[in-house]
């Protein structure tokens, strides 16, 4: 018996949703899939502190009984300047519009959004949470920017300057939602509350709102709180 199609998820509009499963990541063909052309040329936009910084997505549909991958994320394109960022934000859905179950990621490089992935495995996760809002496609866009622009990273000179693996936002069952910050060394206090203050600096957050860092392993027992 063949085994049965996975489940549609909406991730954004049709085309992106073809964009994502047609070709390379960022190739042309998948730009011109796209409701807008996402690559431009990068000796005339703005670098990136790394060299690309890909976005993935996962649709808000729940997974089918007995399948372990229907619920993984899906990479969406890789962008490699800061206008290419802006376009494909402008392409995707905006996250106040999304249905609950549904995420977005911005991971660096071609580290995926699992804690299996090397630079996830030592790691953990900022977690801010926050109220279904106008604010919020204001805010995750602001926390984006900051990863890809080096931001969030710790300013120290010993610092590991890919110490931010990566964002994401979460929009669970019953309304709640979150944004998260994925790092590579949850044994670095230091730097951890280092990323915490960038956090709360680039979000304008106020004081009541409490960040908690749980390593990936730890089934969300805070390791810090700022």
């Amino acid at each position: 018996m063949a085994a049965a199609a996975p489940p549609r998820r909406r991730l954004g509009p049709p085309s992106l949703r073809r964009a994502a499963s047609n070709g390379p990541l960022g190739d042309a063909a998948a730009d011109r899939a796209l409701p807008v052309a996402i690559d431009g040329d990068p000796s005339k936009e703005t670098a990136l502190d790394s060299d690309h910084w890909t976005f993935w997505g996962r649709g808000q549909r729940p997974p089918e009984r007995g399948s372990k991958n229907a619920w993984a994320s899906e990479p969406l394109h890789k962008i490699r300047t800061a206008e290419a960022f802006f376009r494909l934000h402008g392409a995707l859905e905006k996250p106040s519009t999304l249905g609950n179950g549904a995420t977005y990621q911005l991971f660096r490089n071609d580290v995926e959004p699992t804690w299996e992935d090397p630079s996830n495995a030592n790691g953990g996760e900022w977690s801010i949470p926050l109220e279904r809002s106008a604010d919020l496609d204001d805010q995750w866009k602001r926390l984006c920017l900051a990863a890809i622009g080096g931001q969030l990273t710790p300013s120290a000179e010993d610092a590991d300057l890919d110490e931010v693996c990566g964002c994401s936002l979460s929009l669970k069952k019953g309304g709640s939602l979150r944004l998260g910050v994925w790092t590579k060394h949850r044994t670095d206090e230091v730097s951890q509350r280092a990323v915490a203050e960038n956090i709360r600096r680039v979000l304008s957050l106020q004081k009541e709102v409490a960040l908690t860092y749980a390593p990936h392993d730890s089934k969300g027992d805070a390791l810090y709180t700022s």
